[in-house]
């Protein structure tokens, strides 16, 4: 092997090693600490965040990424989830009453026990990947 290929070879295993690493941890600190402290984080990358029992009543999550977020317990009520990415979210046993999750992508979240009375799941796409129907309110209407 000679000089150069060893040179790239060690260069694409340190990409690949920080890719790994940002995929694992995937939120964004300063998006986490920006929503715990304002509860306000429209766009913010919360991918694989660690939220489970927080309090987030009424928090504008609008377009925020929570990808695999961990969720479970947590008490999002009254919150705006609108165009969310809660694709494989952990939502066990949380409150989202009267939250707004239109046209959010629930696809693979859990919400086993989950609280959704209230809930305008219009145009969102369900843990299923079935679009819930307009006027679906706590419960996706398919």
């Amino acid at each position: 092997m000679n000089k150069i290929s060893l040179v790239m070879l060690v260069l694409l295993s340190f990409t690949f090693l920080f890719l790994t690493v940002s995929i694992i941890h995937g939120y964004s600190q300063q998006d986490l600490d920006q929503l715990k402290s304002t509860k306000q984080c429209s766009a913010c990358d919360l991918s694989n965040a660690p939220l489970a029992n927080t309090t987030l009543t009424q928090a504008n999550l609008e377009r925020a990424n929570l990808f695999s977020a961990n969720l479970k317990g947590a008490n999002l009520a009254g919150a705006n989830l609108s165009s969310a990415n809660c694709m494989n979210a952990i939502l066990t046993g949380s409150s989202l009453a009267n939250t707004k999750l239109r046209s959010a992508n629930m696809t693979g979240a859990n919400v086993a026990g989950a609280n959704l009375h209230g809930a305008d799941l219009s145009l969102a796409v369900w843990t299923d990947g079935m679009i819930c129907k307009e006027g679906s309110i706590g419960t996706c209407k398919k």
